[in-house]
């Protein structure tokens, strides 16, 4: 699907999308949750929809050993985790934990990034995992005991242990190595789980997790709204007029949230209030920032950053090309597109902002926040572009074409 988007003055106020990182928690919390609760407001995303349906299956199969006892294990589980990172990387270790059998199928982008880190340490201490043509086939039971992750690559290793070892029969400890990165979403995953009960002690090195708890939650659990595709309606606020952002909680686990200080730096006019956060457009100058801790905030901050005067520099973007796609490469071609420079320095890629944006036909890269930037930098720019490829968009913010519709962008849709 193809975007044809004219240089657009936006204006107005739209409610935030679920997040799909914390509404990914809340199923899979659910269920390992033997009391039937409901997950509200998860949303329609493509990562969500996979997401329910590996909750479902885990669920299913958790009920029938309780009815049928070992007889229903004989058959492994056929699981399809799409092209969802966060999903795989927590699944496995909760179906080594169960002692699950399963076949777990995975989108082939999804299948080309890192997971080997998380297969070994799991094969280490009992479970049994190969890598098929299409994804991996799960046996064996995982054994408490001494664990070791390296979190520079992902959090994500470290958020499945978090929640596979409360179920195991003994007490176990997770020594976390490496510079860590994204650790608010290892905050996130453990603010989630004792939501339903399990208590994750912090240590010097890591964690210390007691083995034997139960999965508990008696009421309905609500998705928070997402800071992460916030960040893109707020960025157009930036660059290109007056966004409200509604049902943002500035009390979020979100490690995103931080793209409100990011747009106060930047230089736009940014208002908190309760419930939600307000940017509007002005001079824009350039700024440094370390994204290691916030890597999706990446694209937006990049393409603010091609609107402001200066030469701004992002830190901490190497670990980018494990992303959907290459996100380093993609937004310098991206930026320099739209008639911005910039340049790849180590670690560092520095932009230096155009006084003004032009126009472009965007490559299409099947990375959602990838397109999403993309539009920012549109609806900013002096000429008509083309953004290619929009329905990637549908992975993490089924409405953001229509939201940024409602704001004013003028556009066209081609099928």
């Amino acid at each position: 699907m193809k975007l044809k988007i004219a240089p657009s003055k936006i204006c107005g106020a739209v409610s935030a999308p679920p997040s799909k990182s914390h509404a990914i928690r809340c199923l899979l919390a659910e269920a390992l949750c033997d009391e039937r609760i409901k997950v509200l407001g998860a949303g329609g995303s493509i990562d969500v929809k996979a997401a329910f349906s590996v909750a479902e299956a885990i669920k299913s199969r958790r009920y029938l050993l309780k009815k049928d006892g070992e007889r229903a294990s004989e058959s492994p589980l056929n699981i399809h985790c799409g092209e969802s990172a966060t999903l795989l990387r927590i699944t496995l270790p909760i179906l080594a934990a169960l002692g699950f059998k399963a076949e777990v199928g995975a989108d082939e982008k999804l299948l080309k990034r890192p997971v080997n880190g998380l297969i070994d340490c799991l094969i280490a201490h009992g479970a049994d995992i190969k890598r098929t043509e299409n994804g991996f086939l799960t046996a064996g039971k995982l054994n408490a005991g001494e664990y070791e992750v390296d979190a520079s690559v992902t959090s994500q290793y470290l958020s499945g242990l978090i929640f596979a070892l409360p179920l195991l029969n003994g007490d176990s400890t997770v020594k976390v190595v490496g510079d860590s990165v994204s650790r608010g979403y290892a905050e996130m995953t453990i603010s989630v789980l004792e939501s339903f009960g399990i208590k994750v002690e912090k240590t010097d090195l890591g964690y210390f997790i007691r083995g034997g708890q139960n999965y508990s939650r008696k009421e309905d659990i609500t998705v928070e709204s997402d800071y992460s595709g916030a960040a893109f309606m707020l960025a157009l606020g930036a660059v290109a007029g007056d966004v409200t952002v509604k049902g943002l909680d500035e009390r979020s686990e979100q490690p995103n949230k931080e793209i409100v200080s990011v747009l106060k730096a930047f230089g736009a006019e940014v208002s908190s209030f309760d419930g939600g956060v307000r940017v509007k457009s002005a001079p824009l100058y350039a700024i440094s920032f370390d994204c290691k801790q916030t890597p999706d905030l990446f694209p937006v901050i990049a393409a603010v950053a091609a609107k402001a005067q200066g030469e701004s520099v992002i830190k901490g973007v190497s670990r980018l090309k494990y992303k959907e796609v290459d996100r380093v490469a993609a937004m310098i071609r991206t930026i320099k597109s739209a008639g911005a420079e910039c340049f790849l320095r180590g670690d560092e890629l520095h932009i230096v902002g155009a006084e003004t944006l032009r126009g472009a036909e965007y490559e299409s890269f099947p990375d959602h926040r990838i397109v999403m930037a993309q539009v920012v930098l549109s609806c900013a720019a002096g000429g008509v572009s083309t953004v290619c490829g929009a329905e990637h968009i549908n992975k993490s913010y089924v409405g953001f074409v229509d939201d940024i519709v409602n704001l004013g962008a003028r556009l066209d849709v081609n099928l």
